[in-house]
């Protein structure tokens, strides 16, 4: 009898050793969830918001790394990044289309607020960037035009990603300019005779984009807001190509800015990175990257009065089996995960709360799919519909 409750004693002691050594473990090793980083302009100065600190002279932001799959701050706070695409800066007039829809402080403002984000991701037209052309609209030149945008997402407490948009030679349309390019004008001037391959966006000529990111990077190489998306959607390119190139402009980048965070996708308009899981190519083995998806729920149809046609994306398909399948595998290989697409025309109630309620759990970087599809701009304000309604809310969760 006392055999066994001595040995009884011993398991239980021996459990208890176990238990602690976890505990220290992760307490040493395993960054512990703290608050999320939602900003706006909410807060008194001096709080602190887990990446952003509010200052009596605005804010201020910590340099993000990965860690364990997670976008973490120097203090090992999980960072839940949330937020917009604002488009058409890349195409178009570059100021963000009509009247309605133009990029503005105020637009910023009322965004960053009424859903408490804490992040823009911020198209950039590659050869508007290089060549810094004359933006009408905006009345100044493009690379200033970008950073006067960047300076408003920051003046609200967001992190902005700038991603790589089109390389057309089209310049933006205003004054004297009438025809406007669209975001497919590459394509247009390939079919047509007026342009080559080498403007289009499937990643096969990154030349420009290496020009683009080295001014870029290098410009920004000491703020710690700036992010960058390597490349939007590389796409009919194969896995070796794709896996050459981006490594490529990961150096490019790196080179400039040592501490930069920097998203990427798979070669098929970010759907995927198989041709990593199944040994196509080498995993990327910089630290401080983060696997980007584009998430949408294929929905054909009328959304109100606005003919909506999204594409079926992989990770939605049999959720959450492929969404299973690209995120753990991208978090046990210690890269951050993003849908800096996902939403869109009509993000139906089922979509958007699997996507939200995932995102929340494993701490997915949520960039909406754009602006315009969340409200709509009545007078000098803005109104909320249905997707909106359903996009604060589960922003306000995370």
């Amino acid at each position: 009898m006392s055999r066994h409750i001595v040995t009884i004693g011993l398991v239980i002691l021996a459990a208890l050793a176990i238990w602690a050594g976890i505990l220290v473990y992760m307490q040493l090793y395993v960054p512990q969830p703290q608050i999320g980083g939602g900003t706006g302009t909410g807060g008194s100065p001096g709080a602190v918001t887990c990446g952003v600190r509010k200052t009596s002279n605005g804010y201020t932001f910590s340099w993000l790394h990965v860690a364990h799959g997670y976008f973490v701050n120097d203090e090992g706070c999980i960072i839940n990044l949330r937020g917009f695409n604002w488009s058409q800066l890349e195409f178009g007039n570059a100021v963000g289309g009509g009247p309605k829809t133009r990029i503005s402080e105020e637009g910023i403002a009322w965004y960053s607020q009424t859903f408490h984000t804490n992040v823009w991701r911020i198209p950039v037209n590659t050869t508007w960037w290089n060549e810094n052309v004359y933006v009408p609209l905006a009345q100044m030149n493009y690379q200033d035009w970008i950073g006067q945008v960047i300076k408003w997402a920051e003046n609200y407490g967001n992190y902005v990603i700038l991603t790589k948009g089109p390389q057309f030679q089209n310049p933006p349309c205003g004054g004297s300019v009438k025809q406007c390019p669209t975001q497919n004008q590459a394509k247009r001037n390939y079919q047509q005779g007026l342009g080559g391959p080498e403007d289009l966006t499937t990643g096969q000529y990154i030349q420009p984009a290496i020009t683009m990111w080295q001014s870029i990077a290098g410009r920004y190489a000491n703020d710690p807001a700036v992010l960058y998306d390597s490349w939007n959607e590389m796409n009919s390119i194969d896995a070796q190509t794709w896996y050459h190139n981006t490594n490529i402009l990961i150096e490019t980048i790196r080179a400039q800015n040592p501490r930069s965070l920097i998203f990427l996708g798979g070669p098929n308009y970010k759907g995927d990175v198989n041709p990593i899981i199944h040994g196509d190519v080498p995993n990327f083995a910089e630290s401080n990257l983060v696997y980007d998806f584009h998430v949408y729920d294929g929905f054909q149809g009328l959304y109100g009065t606005k003919n909506c046609s999204e594409p079926l994306s992989y990770v939605w398909q049999r959720w959450p089996g492929n969404a299973n399948e690209q995120v753990g595998f991208s978090q046990r290989s210690d890269k951050a995960v993003a849908f800096t697409e996902w939403g869109g025309c009509n993000d139906f109630a089922q979509y958007n709360q699997a996507i939200t309620t995932y995102a929340h759990a494993y701490h997915i970087c949520l960039v909406y799919y754009d602006e315009t599809n969340v409200a709509t701009k009545v007078g000098t304000g803005y109104q909320l519909n249905e997707n909106g309604t359903r996009v604060q809310a589960a922003y306000a969760a995370l």
